[in-house]
């Protein structure tokens, strides 16, 4: 089995690093922000923006969109999350908990609660419905980067800057379990969608596999990029997943074995010029969506060859 990558289309707007991409209303458009504080809105069709812009006082580190109430959530630098009705075109709520970035929202559909992750080292839950807050978490003194969800086990798994992997009951919002999960900072943390592994990456630029059956047994230690690991993306429905580095380079895996597949680099494929800080694998077309701190946002095109 091999992957073959190739640009789609090359979107370009924003004048600034970028730190988010997210999925929008139509399968067919995302959302993007970053240093220009600019929240933009792009068919994946076209490489122009579509009209359509927020514009906030803060950089932008994190985007939102939840589907049921028609709401962009936008977490900042500073620690502020703004709320944003699409219909009436308005802010409705500023939340303020955080006292530093933003780094990641996720919407937990079995109870309707927004989990907000800063890098104060703490952790968030709002009521999606009122926006109050329901829990505080203080989890570290170094940054909460990333966390994910286990929605059949309503649980809850947090990657922090001191290199440990928390794991959070969301129906009591109770921590069941933690393991120390790379020797420097634990980037991003996700659930496999079809095993029951654990996967990781760090600032030691390694990628992690960790058994959920066997008390989050390592499984395997991979050294997979040069630099830090930022993000990790399953595909929608081909057993592939990418990871995103500090070193330019998207990376290609094996979601059944953890095998390398490709590398997606500047040389190579026309791909980012800096750091690759956000992917994200869309529905439409089955196009892996990546950007970083040269302000491109770029979406390929990823084929499995059997071999």
């Amino acid at each position: 089995m091999k992957t073959v990558t190739s640009l789609y289309i090359k979107h370009s707007g924003h004048t600034g690093p970028l730190y988010t991409i997210a999925n929008a209303d139509k399968e067919n458009f995302i959302f993007s922000g970053g240093s220009d504080k600019t929240v933009a809105k792009w068919n994946l069709d076209v490489s122009e923006p579509e009209n359509f812009s927020i514009k906030l006082q803060h950089t932008i580190y994190s985007i939102l969109y939840i589907k049921e109430s028609n709401q962009l959530w936008i977490g900042q630098s500073q620690g502020g999350i703004h709320v944003v009705d699409l219909e009436n075109k308005k802010e409705i709520k500023w939340l303020q908990s955080h006292t530093k970035g933003v780094f990641d929202l996720l919407y937990n559909s079995n109870n309707h609660t927004v989990i907000s992750c800063s890098a104060d080292g703490t952790l968030a839950i709002w009521d999606a419905e009122n926006f109050s807050l329901l829990s505080l978490f203080h989890l570290t003194k170094e940054k909460v980067r990333k966390a994910s969800l286990y929605l059949e086990k309503n649980l809850l798994a947090v990657a922090l800057g001191n290199g440990d992997i928390r794991l959070i009951d969301m129906d009591n919002y109770k921590e069941v379990h933690s393991f120390h999960a790379h020797n420097l900072s634990a980037n991003v943390v996700v659930f496999h969608p079809s095993f029951p592994l654990l996967i990781s990456g760090g600032r030691d630029a390694h990628l992690n596999i960790w058994d959920i059956k066997n008390n989050y047994k390592i499984i395997d230690s991979i050294p997979a990029h040069n630099f830090a690991i930022y993000d990790i993306a399953f595909h929608p429905s081909l057993p592939l997943f990418a990871t995103a580095s500090r070193d330019k380079s998207i990376k290609i895996w094996s979601a059944e074995n953890g095998t390398f597949l490709e590398k997606v680099e500047r040389k190579t494929h026309q791909a980012h010029t800096h750091s690759v800080n956000k992917i994200l694998w869309v529905k439409f077309k089955d196009l892996l969506i990546s950007t970083g701190d040269d302000s491109a946002i770029i979406s390929w095109n990823t084929q499995l060859i059997n071999q």
